[in-house]
């Protein structure tokens, strides 16, 4: 589906191209009535009716190139929702996990055992800062050789710090691959709005350029009416103050 700020932009396109090309006749002899006293011998009056015509393609044309960069930005975020679901999801789980090992080390070893394995500060509580938390955590008990823990308070206790790294890359791994996901989604989306926000700049300008040259013709050619319907929205770039489509007569 169309965002409105497309979707209100090529309504005011339509409105104005239908204008443009709907009046190319009487713009064409409207315009020579009034300048073809000024030509000089060898001259021909150009059709400046035509040029309205080209002119409607042109924004016409805008349009099209902007609505589909438009579709394929919304295309590309809707795909966003479930990779971010399952970051989240996994997040969660390896948070429990950590916290829970936390606890753990806190109530056997105390707080040189939580500093030994990195645990002195709580596990932050987002996506990124649970992978890094819970990775440096993996990391610091499979480092046997460098990293050491205190006597456990309960000589009854033992810790398996392979298997306990195992459990916590279990949830980690899947966590790290998914904020991976997150980010490529967020890079390609990136990408089509970047594309969206040159199409639709492209299409504001041919619009004011477009209708502001059409405005003054139909002035020249006596169309005051139709002038006063294609002036451009000062709040509204790329639309027209009323894009209802016109029904003026001459």
């Amino acid at each position: 589906m169309a965002s409105k700020e497309v979707t209100d932009r090529g309504r005011s396109t339509t409105t104005a191209a239908s204008m443009m090309t709907s009046y190319a006749a009487p713009i064409g002899e409207g315009a020579a009535a009034v300048l073809s006293k000024y030509l000089r011998e060898g001259e021909v009056m150009p059709d400046i009716g035509f040029v309205m015509t080209l002119l409607a393609r042109m924004i016409d044309d805008n349009r099209s190139q902007l609505g589909e960069a438009d579709e394929a930005n919304e295309r590309e975020r809707a795909d966003d929702a479930k990779p971010r679901e399952d970051r989240d999801r996994s997040k969660a789980s390896a948070f429990e996990l950590v916290v829970t090992i936390r606890d753990s080390i806190a109530a056997n070893y105390g707080p040189l055992g939580l500093a030994a394995l990195g645990l002195r500060d709580p596990c932050p509580n987002t996506p990124l800062g649970t992978a890094r938390y819970g990775r440096a955590l993996i990391n610091a008990l499979r480092d046997v050789a460098n990293v050491a823990l205190p006597p456990p308070r309960s000589k009854s206790f033992t810790l398996d710090r392979a298997s306990l790294a195992a459990e916590v890359e279990e949830e980690i791994a899947p966590l790290e691959a998914a904020i991976d996901a997150v980010a490529t989604e967020e890079s390609e989306a990136k990408g089509t709005q970047s594309k969206k926000d040159q199409a639709m700049a492209a299409n504001d300008t041919g619009f004011s350029i477009a209708t502001g040259i059409a405005r003054h013709v139909f002035r020249l050619c006596g169309l005051i009416d139709l002038a006063n319907r294609i002036t451009e929205s000062k709040r509204h770039p790329g639309q027209l103050e009323d894009p209802a489509p016109a029904d003026v007569t001459t």
